[in-house]
């Protein structure tokens, strides 16, 4: 499985075998389509842009940066 944080929100986004999206933020969780479409779960929202490029596992690549917070 892929898992990542979300540079800016802060929730854990990780890609499940049957590939959809579970994310984990402030202790609840949700499952998402890889286009960002809730399926499942206490969370209802998750960032669509991050389910779907987590999906086609594009974290395999250099990790994104973000110069607002320096990295």
């Amino acid at each position: 499985m892929i898992k990542a944080l979300h540079p800016l929100l802060g929730g854990v986004y990780e890609l499940r075998d049957d590939g959809m999206v579970q994310v984990e933020q402030d202790g609840r969780q949700g499952i998402f389509r890889p286009d960002g479409e809730w399926i499942s779960g206490e969370l209802k929202w998750a960032d669509q842009h991050y389910c779907f490029w987590l999906s086609n596992k594009c974290s395999q690549t250099a990790p994104l940066r973000n110069p607002l917070i320096g990295n």
